[in-house]
């Protein structure tokens, strides 16, 4: 928010064309938490749709350490497809069946939506806690021989849970987390 709100975080003051613009930022709940449980399981890129000037400073306070290492993409690196940003995940250079993403929007992953993780979008609620639900999946992904063994069968329960609940959008319905299968 460019307004001061009642809970923030963190206070940046950016410079942009010359001039100081206040941003205040408030985590979600879980963040660190679910920052520092990941990072030991996976290469972590952060990939925005947000300008750099904001993100690199934001990225900076969160982690500044480096532990979720120097991968950072940002709107410049987003292809505009009718006015929004898409992500394309092909750009990490890395094998596409070795790659999430995680987003609220899902036309963010409209070019590779079987590699996505839908989140609800987070406003101001204190009791969410939508990242510590992610965690299992992420577990079990991180020991998965591809993310479609794990993302393929959680995509289809939130798909069938959308279907149920008659969800216009089923990326808006709560994840669940999928049954575990037989495989080992």
């Amino acid at each position: 928010s460019y307004q001061p709100v009642h809970r923030y975080d963190l206070h940046l003051p950016l410079q942009v064309n010359g001039n100081t613009c206040n941003v205040y930022v408030a985590y979600r709940p879980g963040l660190r938490d679910f920052l520092q449980r990941v990072a030991h399981k996976f290469e972590i890129v952060i990939f925005t749709a947000s300008v750099s000037v904001y993100c690199e400073p934001l990225m900076n306070h969160i982690d500044p350490k480096g532990a979720l290492g120097s991968g950072r993409l940002f709107r410049e690196h987003c292809s505009s497809v009718n006015n929004s940003y898409v992500k394309d995940l092909s750009l990490l250079g890395r094998p596409l069946d070795q790659v999430c993403i995680i987003d609220n929007s899902p036309v963010a992953y409209l070019f590779q939506p079987r590699n996505a993780i839908p989140i609800l979008s987070w406003f101001d609620d204190a009791n969410d806690r939508e990242l510590t639900k992610l965690l299992p999946t992420l577990d079990a992904m991180a020991n998965a021989p591809t993310v479609y063994d794990v993302l393929d069968e959680y995509n289809a329960v939130i798909q069938e849970q959308a279907a149920k609940d008659g969800s216009a959008d089923p990326h808006r319905a709560p994840p669940q987390q999928p049954s575990r299968s037989s495989r080992h």
